[in-house]
């Protein structure tokens, strides 16, 4: 593999740096410092046209695109659930000024993981910054707030602080960094300690339909000891009232987490038809044709390619924001819901982070639900064999044209030194120059996943109804994978849990004449007939696939020479697994979700996408591996 770039190895160790530290509970109106950070002296390294910045303490990079590469410092700070009037105070100490010849090299712009995308490789800049004296970024620090989980599945308050220990003026040539900064947050306590129920751990919300099969898993789940309910539909609809289908499910779950204690939430129904339906009622939600309802985001992208909309089911994971109110997803109240860059409406501001884990077996009809239910039941009830469980399959290559890396496979690489117990098998693009070892092809991909493994992870590029990559120099593709080629699949109930990185792999919204009809373009089906889409497919097969699979419902992101977006957040399910011992696979997503927003929050309209559009297929409250025999 080529050599890497420098500030990769940086950007994928931000977490060691994250630490929740808990306020003393005495006086929670007393204004508390928390801690003083050091900061070494940044060093600068050549880069032909401009130079790359460092600092050693340092755990990620403001990449905001076209704009300086700067350091930035993370900290998270836990407070109780409720806590009000949160500030944070940063006090720099040490400001020194530093002489530079060049300027700082600009954050990459993302790019779609589409098929059929030319890639530029040209850099950007934003003239407004580097033509400009002001400093970038415009202060020392920032903060957010937000409510969600910590890994004791405790609802607490959420403070990122993002400190930038070195501030840029570019006109000037010139840096201004700190030796370290002091932190202090106050906030209020809740005047009442907010307490949940443990009733129930575990919420299967369906149509009145599927609920003979479903009690089955009901069953099953209390049988392990995880104490289980299930709400049908039609029953949230009598009792819950909401400006749409999607709001009422949303307060049903907030109920179901105040007055039972509820952690996971299992949404048991997608489409009703493989053939036609209307995916969409209005620009909000996904109701008419759908056993249980989807929200549809209202966030544009920029550029040439756009997602109208997209599914989030992190919609009914994020229940409430700062104070521990509800949270809607129309903050300003226009009924336009998770707007970001939609043409005449104001941008809603949104928390995202997950407040109960959230799963989605998108079945159509009973057929499928028996089968996942089958196969959920088979998985946990009986221990998974080392033999076949203790591998981690990895398929990529060279996702864009590279300098220094294979983006995908460095991807895979990052996520194998987390799982040292995991043999790693390596079907990479990158084999075919070095003679050794499978490259992406739908046969080796059958033939290998149909023996079994623990995990299965894909990086590269997506539809609907395939998934492909690029060989060395990232022009030339890889046999592409299909929906249909899953039809080989024959690894029985030796089942992955399954990360897809590319681009509208998880787009459940797919039926034949909508992807194959006059309305193809807006399916990304490129004309191809997709009854379902592959993650989907792929978790549902009988006989084999996936236990599970989640990956984007739309456009993911990536970049030229550096890990981000998409592939940060795929990476960091394998580091909640393996650092954070996270084997509940909804505590594995909810918690891969909340330290990526902790870090980038929703500063920035691709971050929030990232994490608004990665679906868990699957049940959320599934044991990685089957519960101990």
């Amino acid at each position: 593999m080529k050599k890497i770039f420098p500030l990769l190895v940086v950007v994928v160790l931000v977490l060691s740096g994250l630490g929740a530290v808990a306020l003393p509970e005495a006086d929670r109106k007393q204004l508390e410092k928390i801690e003083t950070i050091s900061f070494s002296k940044p060093y600068v390294q050549d880069k032909g046209d401009y130079v790359s910045l460092h600092i050693d303490e340092s755990n990620n990079y403001v990449t905001e695109p076209g704009r300086p590469m700067v350091p930035m410092f993370v900290k998270v700070v836990d407070l109780p659930f409720g806590a009000k009037n949160i500030n944070v105070l940063c006090t720099v100490k040490g400001v020194h000024e530093q002489v530079i010849s060049k300027d700082i090299i600009p954050a990459p712009e993302p790019i779609p993981l589409i098929v059929k995308r030319k890639i530029s490789k040209e850099i950007s800049i934003d003239e407004t910054v580097y033509s400009s004296t002001e400093l970038y970024p415009n202060e020392w620090y920032s903060f957010r707030v937000g409510c969600g989980l910590n890994y004791e599945d405790e609802h607490v308050t959420h403070v990122a602080i993002q400190v930038y220990p070195v501030r840029y003026s570019p006109a000037a040539g010139k840096l201004y960094y700190i030796e370290g900064v002091d932190i202090t947050v106050a906030y209020d306590a809740p005047t009442k300690p907010v307490t949940f129920a443990d009733t129930y751990e575990l919420v299967v919300i369906a149509p009145k339909k599927f609920s003979g099969i479903i009690n089955r898993l009901v069953d099953h789940k209390n049988d392990y000891g995880l104490p289980t309910v299930l709400k049908t539909v039609e029953a949230i609809y009598d009792e819950y009232t909401g400006v749409d289908k999607p709001e009422q499910i949303k307060y049903f779950i907030k109920d179901a987490i105040e007055e039972w204690g509820i952690k996971y939430v299992l949404l048991v129904g997608g489409l009703k038809s493989y053939w036609d339906n209307d995916d969409r009622d209005n620009e909000n939600e996904g109701s008419t044709d759908w056993h249980v309802p989807v929200r549809y985001t209202n966030l544009y992208d920029d550029g040439d390619v756009q997602d109208p909309g997209f599914i989030s089911d992190l919609y009914y994971a994020d229940v409430y924001k700062a104070g521990g109110v509800f949270e809607n997803w129309d903050s300003n109240g226009d009924g336009i819901f998770a707007a970001w860059d939609k043409p005449g409406v104001p941008n809603d501001v949104l928390d995202l982070y997950p407040d109960v884990c959230v799963g989605r077996l998108a079945c159509r009809n009973r057929i499928e639900v028996i089968v996942t239910v089958n196969k959920i039941i088979n998985y946990e009830s009986t221990p998974a064999d080392p033999s076949w469980f203790n591998k981690m399959v990895c398929v990529a290559g060279d996702s864009f044209p590279s300098d220094f890396i294979y983006e995908g496979e460095f991807t895979c690489d990052l996520a194998l030194e987390l799982m040292p117990d995991f043999e790693p098998v390596r079907i990479y693009a990158s084999n075919r120059d070095s003679g050794v070892g499978l490259t992406p092809s739908p046969e080796n991909f059958t033939s290998v996943v149909s023996n079994g493994s623990g995990f299965l992870l894909l990086e590269g590029h997506g539809t609907p109804g395939s998934w492909g990559t690029h060989y060395p120099g990232g022009i030339e593709w890889t046999p592409i994978l299909l929906i249909y080629h899953f039809l080989k699949l024959s690894n029985g109930e030796k089942l992955p849990i399954c990360i897809v990185g590319g681009c509208h792999n998880g787009l459940f919204n797919v039926s034949i004449y909508k992807t194959y009809g006059p309305e193809n373009e807006s399916y990304w089906s490129h004309g191809m007939p997709i009854p379902e889409c592959f993650n989907w497919w792929l978790t549902r097969k009988i006989g084999g696939g996936s236990i599970a699979t989640i990956g984007c419902t739309a456009l993911g992101y990536g970049i030229v020479d550096f890990i981000g977006y998409s592939a940060f957040l795929d990476y960091l399910f394998f580091w909640v697994y393996s650092q954070m011992e996270q084997h509940v696979l909804g505590k594995t997503w909810s918690s891969a979700v909340t330290e990526y927003v902790a870090i980038f929050g929703n500063y920035f309209k691709l971050d929030a996408k990232t994490v608004q559009e990665w679906a868990l297929l699957g049940d959320p409250s599934l044991m990685i591996g089957g519960y101990p025999g």
